[in-house]
């Protein structure tokens, strides 16, 4: 989901990722380059002040590990994983977006990465959220970070707040650690928008992920757009519909519709605060949307106690836009 104003969702990979919080009153620590991630897009944003314009059943399926050998290394509930991903109709050599929350769940980030890139396949590609809600002076993220502050410390605070940048940016810790070990993988790509980026790994990553239009959050000039165009799915990893961000594609696609605000972060350069406009995005009503999807287009598993969800992208979108829209079917 993209945290962006006090009206988006938590953007997250999943809304309990278990990675280190940042601490509030500080400025996100600029990480350590790291290699093998390669950046498509650029950013083009103006300088600051200046603004741009009958259902069946749901398929259920569980995955209960026996005597199978294991690699060395592998624990117990990655074996519990691939089992349950070879159970769920992921298509092999296709396109999947994972939403993932591995807190509890006794898997290490590696493994779980290395168990979706092999249900793919070497011809599939897996594409995570890796969004940096932090960088909005309107997001949750943000009023966080600067909650207990006065007036002069909140300015000093937004004056040294680093850009985004597609290679070094980490993900926002709500995001997962998953989102994170996908970002930081060789090979790996990552689109440039310096609020709702997305990161992948396979043969058309680049190819999905370039051209994010710096002013179009979650639209149709953004990955999104591109992704429903491919046939992608969506995985829910232990998460609900509350975190889907393609659903924010929807929002796009309402008639009529939606409103527009304006949105702010910083680029190019410290405290280089930038706004444009885009489309007024609202995931308050996500979670119960995923529970009116028509339940041909969702298959449902559980993993380490709590749910893991697949729907195909393209229906599901079509689905929400029509609710949003008033469109009852």
């Amino acid at each position: 989901m993209a945290d962006v104003s006090d009206t988006l969702p938590p953007g997250t990979s999943g809304p309990h990722g278990n990675t280190p919080h940042e601490s509030p009153g500080h400025p996100p620590s600029n990480p350590k380059e790291r290699t093998g991630t390669a950046v498509t897009g650029e950013l083009a944003l103006p300088r600051k002040g200046s603004s741009l314009r009958e259902n069946a059943p749901r398929r259920q399926v569980s995955w209960a590990p026996g005597g199978e050998r294991r690699p060395a290394g592998a624990t117990a509930a990655s074996g519990e994983l691939a089992g349950l991903l070879r159970t769920l109709a992921i298509r092999r050599s296709g396109v999947l977006m994972v939403h993932a929350s591995l807190r509890g769940s006794g898997l290490r980030d590696t493994e779980v990465r290395d168990a979706l890139l092999d249900v793919l396949g070497p011809a599939g590609t897996l594409v995570v959220p890796a969004f940096t809600q932090e960088n909005s002076r309107t997001s949750r993220a943000h009023r966080a970070l600067t909650r207990g502050l006065g007036e002069r410390e909140r300015a000093e605070y937004e004056a040294s707040m680093p850009p985004y940048e597609p290679v070094t940016s980490p993900c926002r810790d709500s995001m997962g650690v998953l989102a994170e070990c996908v970002r930081t993988s060789p090979g790996a790509v990552r689109s440039a928008h310096p609020q709702t980026s997305m990161a992948g790994i396979g043969p058309r990553a680049a190819e999905l992920l370039d051209g994010h239009d710096p002013c179009c959050l979650l639209g149709e000039r953004s990955p999104l757009a591109r992704l429903y165009e491919a046939g992608a799915q969506v995985l829910l990893l232990r998460v609900g519909f509350g975190v889907c961000s393609a659903f924010h594609l929807a929002e796009y696609r309402t008639d009529p519709p939606r409103p527009r605000r304006t949105y702010e972060c910083v680029v190019g350069e410290k405290g280089n605060w930038t706004s444009y406009e885009d489309t007024a995005l609202d995931d308050s009503g996500f979670a119960a949307l995923g529970g009116e999807l028509p339940r041909k287009l969702v298959e449902s598993g559980e993993l380490a106690g709590r749910e893991v969800t697949l729907v195909e992208m393209r229906p599901a979108v079509d689905f929400a836009r029509d609710r949003m829209s008033g469109y009852r079917q």
